[in-house]
């Protein structure tokens, strides 16, 4: 389960408004190969943000995965679990991006995994978190002319890799069986530093389609195709205005 805590991660963070005049709620559903595996939580707080998942139904009783993260200016922290593993990272871009806290406590402590390879720190310049990152791409694609190109570079705290963002223009989509009219983009992931080999070649060149809705600034529907079953996101209406 951890490749889908970086899989919905990614593909949550690819249209988030750098800016909400009001904090804004939106609410998702998640489909892992057809059946639904998961429901998310995005709350953009005048650009704080925090982001939540849990694992419904069989997934659940399968994994008990679980994903929170939040991020404000300056800092950027997850906190993950399934039924095998619990993990604290935080990352402090206040100057050099830089790993405070990076834990992982697994039930099983003989389990044999690879080494990390570590982050040069000469690839954490210039770089900031998945969801701040990202903010900014949502407002570029919604401003941008189709075919324009653009890539966000982005560490985690544990993974260097960029996200290219290529706007197709407008388009729609079903949404929870409501039909959004808003701005089509897709967003290349190229990992750079820090993956695992499996990982790596996993997420080499894994693509998501994102439909922004011009009127949040927020995805509607998120698409892929590149991992062993297809993931869907969709948001489920209505969007909230937090505290209303």
């Amino acid at each position: 389960m951890r490749r889908y805590s970086l899989a919905l991660l990614a593909a949550l963070t690819t249209a988030v408004p750098a800016r909400a005049a009001e904090p804004v709620e939106v609410r998702y559903e998640v489909f892992w190969g057809g059946f639904r595996a998961a429901e998310a939580r995005l709350v953009n707080d005048g650009g704080a943000l925090d982001l939540s998942a849990q694992a419904t139904g069989l997934v659940d009783s399968l994994s008990a995965f679980a994903l929170e993260a939040e991020a404000a200016p300056g800092l950027f922290q997850t906190r993950s679990r399934t039924k095998n593993m619990e993990s604290r990272l935080a990352v402090d871009f206040t100057g050099q991006p830089r790993t405070v806290v990076d834990e992982i406590r697994r039930t099983d402590p003989d389990t044999k995994e690879e080494p990390r390879p570590p982050v040069p720190e000469a690839m954490k310049a210039g770089t900031t978190d998945p969801l701040h990152a990202l903010m900014s791409a949502s407002q570029r694609a919604l401003a941008a002319r189709p075919g324009e190109r653009f890539t966000m570079p982005v560490f985690d705290g544990r993974n260097r890799y960029d996200a290219t963002v290529t706007v197709t223009g407008p388009g729609s989509m079903d949404v929870s069986g409501r039909r959004v009219a808003g701005i089509r983009a897709s967003v290349e992931i190229k990992p750079l530093a820090g993956f695992r080999p499996k990982t790596r070649e996993r997420w080499d060149g894994a693509r998501f389609i994102v439909l922004v809705d011009p009127a949040t600034a927020l995805p509607a529907r998120i698409v892929s195709d590149s991992f062993a079953i297809a993931t869907v996101i969709s948001a489920v209406p209505p969007v909230k205005k937090v505290g209303g």
